[in-house]
């Protein structure tokens, strides 16, 4: 039902990922965002810090007793 995850604060880390994702979008020909310099600037301050973010289509799930996420998305990825 849910996901649990840690933030990243490595600015340099995170630099190299958008910079992979920027490589990826140029292959594809999709538009390539500037980087975002001010939350690069701001990583180092982020103190280590983690979270859970709950899943409302797989609670919604468990509260219809279904198993198929399709029964509680108003379009499912077949119609979207």
């Amino acid at each position: 039902l849910a996901n649990g995850y840690h933030e990243l604060n490595d600015a340099g880390e995170q630099r190299q990922r958008f910079q992979r994702d920027l490589a990826v979008r140029a292959a594809r020909g999709d538009v390539q965002p500037p980087l975002d310099e001010p939350f690069l600037a701001a990583l180092p301050d982020l103190p280590q810090c983690a979270g859970v973010a709950v899943g409302v289509d797989r609670l919604l799930m468990a509260l219809a007793g279904t198993g198929r996420i399709a029964d509680v998305l108003a379009f499912d990825f077949a119609h979207a």
